[in-house]
Parts: C-alpha cells; sequence; structure tokens
C-alpha cells in the first residue's frame, strides 16, 4: 500500500475531507449529516486508507476518529452513555466487547445490504455486527531451536514434560482474549480432554506478564522459548517477515481459534445516516479489498481478491473449519474460567 503516512494525536485523529454538498444523503433525513465519529482498535496509519477510499465515494463526510486499546473504547462508550452523551456512530473493537456492548443495549440493530456475503460464524444472527477482519491465534515454534519433527502434534505431545520451561503463552488469567480463547476449547474436547490439556500446559508453560499477544511471537523468535500457544496470525507474518525464524503448528484436535473485529452501529448514534454508509463501505467489496490489502490486517469477507484473506494466510481453511470465541460457554463462564486458570498458571 506504499509508505504509511505519520498521523497526529495520541488516540484521537480527526480526518477532514471536502464539504461540498450532501447529495449523497436520502432527502428524507431530518438533518444534512456531514459528521462521523468511529471508536476503533485499528491502528491509525491503517486507517487512513479506508479513510481516503470512504472519502473518495462519500467527499463531504469529515471523520473523527479516535483509536485505543479495546477495553478502553468499551469503557469510554458505556461512560458517554452513562453521562447522557453518546458520541460515537460506529465501533470497531474485538468481539467479546462487541457482544459485551450488545448485551447492555449500547448497540443499535443494523442490516447492512452487505451482510448477505458473510458466513453465519462472521457475523451476529440478530444483525448487531458483523466481522470486518479475523484475528486468528496460531502456535507457533521458533525453527532454530525445534525442528517440523519435533514439534507437538497431539495434545499428548503438547503437554509432555519435556517441553516445560520452553512453552510460552499470553497471560491466560486476565479474563481478555486468552482466557476466552483456552475456554472455548472446553466445548470442543469435553471435560475430561480439557481438564487434561490445561493441568499439562499449567506445568509446561511460562505466562507471558503483559496483555498483548505480540509479546508471543516475538519473544519465541528471539529464541527465549521454543513454543508459544498464543500467537495472532498477523503477528506471525509480521515477524517473519522481518526475519524471525517462525513456523506455525496445529495440534490435532485443536482447532484454530480466531476472534473477530466486528462493526457495529452504536446505540443513539447522532449521525446514523453516515454511520450506515460506513459500514456499508467497509463490509463492502470494495472496502474488504483496501482493508486486506493493508499489512496484515486479514479481511473477513469471503471471495474477495487480496493479500490477506483466510485463503491466504490459511489455505484450506472454511470459515466453519474455525473455533470462533468467546463461545457461549466460554462467554457464559467466564469468571470460572480466570478463578480456575489463575489457580492453575498463577495470577
Amino acid at each position: 500500500m506504499g509508505n504509511k503516512n505519520a498521523l497526529i494525536g495520541i488516540g484521537v485523529l480527526i480526518l477532514v475531507a471536502g464539504l461540498a454538498s450532501y447529495s449523497f444523503l436520502s432527502s428524507s433525513a431530518p438533518d444534512p449529516e456531514n459528521q462521523l465519529v468511529i471508536y476503533s482498535t485499528i491502528d491509525p496509519e491503517d486507517f487512513e486508507y479506508l479513510r481516503q477510499a470512504f472519502n473518495s465515494k462519500y467527499p463531504d463526510v469529515e471523520i473523527t476518529y479516535v483509536q485505543d486499546r479495546p477495553g478502553n473504547i468499551y469503557t469510554r462508550i458505556v461512560t458517554e452513555k452513562d453521562a447522557g452523551q453518546p458520541t460515537s456512530d460506529v465501533v470497531i473493537i474485538t468481539l467479546p466487547l462487541q457482544m459485551s456492548l450488545q448485551d447492555e443495549g449500547l448497540l443499535e440493530l443494523y442490516r447492512s445490504p452487505e451482510n448477505g456475503a458473510y458466513p453465519d460464524v462472521f457475523k451476529d444472527p440478530n444483525g448487531f455486527w458483523v466481522a470486518t477482519s479475523l484475528l486468528p491465534v496460531v502456535q507457533v515454534y521458533n525453527t532454530d531451536l525445534i525442528s517440523s519433527e519435533e514439534i507437538p502434534k497431539t495434545i499428548d505431545e503438547l503437554i509432555d514434560p519435556k517441553w516445560k520451561g520452553t512453552t510460552l503463552t499470553h497471560d491466560i488469567t486476565l479474563g481478555t482474549t486468552g482466557t476466552n480463547w483456552l475456554g472455548s476449547f472446553k466445548t470442543v474436547l469435553g471435560e475430561e480432554q480439557f481438564t487434561k490439556l490445561i493441568e499439562g500446559l499449567a506445568y509446561n508453560v511460562q505466562p507471558v506478564r503483559e496483555r498483548s499477544f505480540s509479546g508471543t511471537p516475538r519473544m519465541v523468535g528471539q529464541g527465549e522459548y521454543g513454543i508459544g500457544l498464543t500467537a495472532y496470525m498477523h503477528d506471525l507474518i509480521g515477524n517473519k517477515a522481518k526475519g524471525a525464524p517462525l513456523e506455525m503448528f496445529q495440534v490435532e484436535g485443536l482447532p484454530i481459534g480466531t476472534t473477530l473485529l466486528p462493526v457495529s452501529l452504536v446505540s443513539e448514534a447522532r449521525h446514523p445516516i453516515a454511520a450506515k454508509l460506513f459500514i456499508d463501505f467497509i463490509l463492502s467489496e470494495e472496502g474488504q479489498t483496501v482493508l486486506g490489502n493493508i499489512e496484515v490486517r486479514i479481511a473477513a469477507r469471503p471471495g474477495i481478491t487480496a493479500t490477506y484473506t483466510l485463503e491466504t494466510v490459511l489455505p484450506g481453511k472454511t470459515p466453519e473449519d474455525l473455533l470462533i470465541f468467546p463461545n457461549d460457554d466460554a462467554r457464559q463462564n467466564l469468571e470460572s474460567f480466570i478463578e480456575l486458570f489463575t489457580e492453575l498458571f498463577g495470577g
């Protein structure tokens, strides 16, 4: 996509386009809308590509873009709602928190005309959100330290005590993505196999004491550990591009888990027409192609031609092959999983 622009501001970015006319708006709109406020976790320099493409279609919309960590965005939306001052029109954050916003009535139902292009597992059945991109969590190993023949291929091999001290994971006691990822396997494996897995991992694993998943592939790539259990696919791709000796592996019986980065209309949005236009755009073939050509943003829409899609980063995998997390069990029992994982792995 060329060199990324250095964008001004920490957390808040205002991207301005021309304000010539409002001909794209419905004549029945109560007031012309030339403003749009988006809260999102997408890096500002990445979002700039989407902004440019959107404004090429709708040049009269001025976008105020607020980028932050998922938890901070969630808290901000809740706080603004409680204060009677809702500000955001569109929100794009990781699935667990998007679903929490939905549970609290902070999202507005909107079924985009583009929804039909997405498989059921990538969208809310009630129409509150649709995935813009995928965040697959994969297992990685350092090829300088471990050969492809040695790497664990079954759960029994993965929890073999010989891997103690060389196996790494994100700190799954935090109640965030890592907790949801591991907890979601209980439904897949059943009680007995799940207990066997987590007790074995608790013996072998040295957790990374940070909230970001990026630490796992970085530390494995540097040779501090041989195996990493929690690496975002985009971080694996990014680290490999920089020369890190990393490869992905998959353990038999453990599907590749992925969380999603959905887009939603915020409840009581001040600019609902502009918000729906943006949602339609980012879910469209054009918007998804832009997104999928941004460095390691894995577009969710099937069938598009782009550098980063499910088809290109995980060849042979279909949406139905993936374990979308958090699943119902992980969500309903999150506190129990936090307590269990803290007891086993240490808090």
